[in-house]
């Protein structure tokens, strides 16, 4: 068993709870966060539907929201910015 699944059977946290959380920082563009939760809920059990889907949905999310940012840097004149359209 590893170390990070050791922990996760220490603490008892439900997976669902995983995914609903992970659902929540994708609706505030946190996908990276969101990503890392979903991953640590299929490396509990790879077999986890749900997680399996939002992982899906994040990573869609997450490349979608980056080529929105790199089309907003490209397209401002001469100047870059740190906002994404």
């Amino acid at each position: 068993m590893s170390t990070d699944r050791a922990n996760l059977t220490k603490i008892q946290i439900p997976l669902e709870l995983l995914v609903q959380a992970a659902r929540r920082l994708a609706q505030h563009e946190e996908y990276q966060l969101a990503e890392t939760l979903l991953r640590w809920a299929l490396a509990w059990d790879e077999s986890d539907a749900p997680a399996l889907r939002w992982l899906e949905f994040v990573l869609e999310a997450q490349n979608k929201f980056e080529e929105a940012y790199q089309v907003h840097i490209q397209t401002k004149s001469g100047r870059m910015t740190l906002r994404a359209n």
